[in-house]
């Protein structure tokens, strides 16, 4: 089964553990953020031109996990094309689902024809990687969020269905397969990853998020009143209930990731002030704004100083020497 938050830790410690000591390890974590995914995209994908293509820990959350799951399989191409090509056709994307309350975003068709035939998402290498692939779950019935990672059977045996339950929180796309039932977005609570202790301390972190500000705004609050209103209708109770405590989420965890960022002094990537971001990106089908942000998320990187980023670049050199 998965592991729960409680032990999250000591599990992670356990397998990264070298000689007793913990010595130069990275972690990155990708947030997601629906279709301003594409700007976390443009960040992983040059990260990987810039030599950072393995870590000790990948963390991807919401439409991020697929992304994070390409660069675990170093398959960073696919990130690239799958972004700018397939997440904003009419195939993946139906806009007028948000009145009629199904679901806007067509998940078998990405997985089963994007993710396994277009650009097949290389399991084997995901499994066999020296990266811990972490996958966050929230478990509407327990109310609690579970980590499903890249050593477990329940991955190798199911990794498509964990790759569904992590992109949805609509009735109609929930996994229905025994041990997966009660597993949706984890995004339901934004902050989740950081209720917890999910990477050990000592660490070197590189934290991607896809929104200009954290704070629950008065545009973020409406955004969840008229999603609700619209959607919620086919969503589990669970979901339901969560969604109603959103905003207070927002303000508790927010306070957890300052206070992350104190223990860790991670290097953040998030877009920067002058790029344009609109509500209606959320469900945008304009391939040439997927791009745009794509770029952004290039640049961001670019605008680094290398020597930030060299401790991630030599750790990836050892991991896949290793592999």
């Amino acid at each position: 089964m998965f592991f729960s938050t409680a032990s999250i830790d000591l599990y992670i410690v356990s397998i990264l553990k070298i000689g007793g000591i913990l010595k130069n390890r990275t972690a990155i974590i990708v947030h997601g953020g629906a279709i301003k995914g594409a700007f976390a995209a443009g960040v992983m994908y040059y990260l990987s031109r810039i030599g950072i293509q393995a870590a000790d820990i990948i963390v991807g959350t919401s439409s991020c996990v697929p992304t994070a799951a390409y660069f675990t399989s170093r398959q960073f191409e696919f990130i690239k094309n799958i972004w700018l090509r397939e997440v904003g056709s009419k195939d993946f994307i139906n806009r007028f689902n948000l009145l009629a309350g199904k679901p806007i975003f067509n998940l078998p068709h990405l997985i089963n024809t994007v993710f396994q035939q277009r650009y097949p998402l290389n399991v084997g290498d995901i499994v066999g990687s020296e990266s811990l692939f972490l996958v966050p779950l929230y478990n509407y019935r327990e109310g609690r969020v579970e980590f499903i990672n890249n050593r477990q059977e329940q991955f190798k045996k199911d990794s498509w269905k964990v790759l569904q339950a992590a992109l949805t929180v609509h009735d109609q796309d929930i996994v229905r397969e025994e041990g997966l039932e009660q597993f949706v977005d984890a995004d339901l609570d934004p902050f989740a990853l950081y209720r917890q202790q999910v990477i050990p301390n000592g660490h070197n972190v590189l934290v991607v998020i896809n929104h200009k500000d954290l704070d629950y705004t008065l545009k973020r609050w409406l955004g969840v009143r008229i999603y609700r209103l619209l959607q919620s209708k086919h969503f589990p109770d669970g979901v339901k209930d969560k969604l109603k405590d959103r905003g207070e989420l927002i303000k508790s965890g927010l306070k957890l990731f300052q206070k992350f960022e104190e223990d860790y002094r991670p290097i953040l990537i998030s877009p920067p002030e002058t790029m344009n971001l609109n509500t209606s990106t959320l469900i945008t089908r304009n391939k040439d704004r997927l791009n745009y942000l794509f770029e952004m998320g290039v640049r961001s990187v670019m605008d680094i100083d290398k020597q930030v980023l060299s401790d991630f670049v030599s750790r990836s050199q050892e991991l896949l020497n290793t592999s």
